[in-house]
């Protein structure tokens, strides 16, 4: 591929993006780094630590999670992202190792914002900064939903019903409501 360097145009297409103003998306472009990728190119990998918001740009990836250890069945696919999606949010905002792996499954274009980059948006009280929290929050809450609907499918449609006790301590951990 030939050397790519994304446009104002480039991120207001992203849903990340959308709300930010032209003067904004301008200092974004001067933080995010345009990363190009071939098919196979593995971009997260399970269990590595980074703290990068990915926005794909073009290109399929595929969401994939190793079982753990001691378990004999394989890789399972858990998302096919594509132009618009963003991944790596969760070690972003909270610094803890990849839940997943992230594998281009065609060559793709990537948009890269590092937490330090971000972090500077924040010292300065840049307004991007919070609308870029706020359409994550909302892209990860659309997320939830949906795993929230897949559970409760499974659930029911299941031969093999889980402890929904276990299940519901599994998922809510430590929450007060």
């Amino acid at each position: 591929m030939t050397d790519w360097h994304p446009t104002p145009r480039d991120l207001t297409r992203q849903s990340l993006f959308a709300t930010l103003t032209n003067e904004e998306c301008e200092r974004m472009l001067k933080l995010v780094l345009a990363v190009e990728c071939s098919e196979g190119d593995t971009i997260l990998q399970q269990d590595d630590t980074s703290q990068n918001l990915w926005i794909v740009v073009q290109g399929k990836f595929t969401v994939v999670r190793r079982p753990r250890p001691g378990r004999a069945d394989g890789p399972v696919v858990l998302a096919n992202i594509e132009a618009g999606d963003t991944f790596g949010e969760m070690s972003f905002y909270h610094p803890a190792p990849h839940s997943a792996s992230v594998i281009a499954a065609t060559p793709g274009r990537l948009l890269r914002l590092a937490r330090a980059d971000y972090d500077l948006l924040v010292e300065e009280g840049d307004r991007a900064a919070y609308k870029l929290a706020r359409n994550t929050i909302l892209s990860l809450a659309d997320r939830l939903r949906r795993m929230d609907d897949w559970v409760v499918e499974l659930l029911h449609d299941s031969e093999h019903t889980p402890d929904v006790n276990q299940l519901r301590d599994a998922l809510s951990g430590d929450w007060v409501l």
